[in-house]
């Protein structure tokens, strides 16, 4: 499939990243169809497709009259696609993020906050524990805010429990916030956030 530019009308709201993976699926299927002597897709069937979401990439709920955004970005490309989504949809507006990373070997995590950093107002940093046998965790906050000010000036406070960070994150005068850093982390929300229901 030769990968061009897809126009993906507006109304379909999708976040930066989503329109490119739609167009490309949609060029994708568009061949197939074409191949194979098929019928092309109707309107009301990509208005349909459009409505498919990944949970945890810029996903937007409503909490407490504010929108929080949950996406597990976790390194350079897809913190950058998030950033992108995040100044698209919301343009001069102060965000603030609850953030937590997954231990690794390779660092990653600090190239994804050299791009996230410089677009938030405040951050939040937390910690994760996930599993018993081979648990996931996440690196130290201390560690995290370390690293942060090594090259901004950003707000940043530590709040090691997740449950604690999300009430932090929730007072916080910002109407639009951010929960990201990881999929482990999402996860550790998303059930504090039913609790809160």
């Amino acid at each position: 499939v030769d990968a061009e530019a897809v126009d993906v009308p507006d109304s379909f709201e999708l976040p930066l990243f989503q329109k490119r993976n739609f167009g490309l699926a949609y060029q994708a299927v568009a061949y197939v169809l074409e191949r194979d002597g098929r019928l092309p897709l109707t309107p009301q069937q990509l208005r349909s497709a459009a409505q498919v979401y990944i949970p945890g990439r810029m996903e937007a709920i409503r909490v407490s009259g504010k929108t929080l955004i949950l996406d597990g970005a976790h390194n350079v490309q897809k913190m950058t696609a998030l950033v992108s989504s995040l100044r698209e949809r919301y343009p001069n507006t102060s965000i603030a993020a609850l953030l937590a990373v997954a231990e690794a070997t390779d660092m990653r995590w600090q190239g994804a906050l050299k791009v996230l950093v410089p677009e938030m107002q405040h951050i939040v940093v937390t910690a994760f524990e996930i599993g018993q046998d081979a648990p996931k965790r996440s690196v130290q906050p201390q560690l995290v805010m370390d690293y942060v000010r090594t090259f901004s000036d950003v707000l940043v406070e530590i709040q090691p429990k997740a449950k604690e960070a999300l009430e932090v994150l929730l007072a916080r005068p910002e109407t639009v916030l951010l929960v990201t850093g990881s999929l482990y982390l999402l996860g550790t929300i998303k059930t504090h956030l039913e609790e809160l229901r």
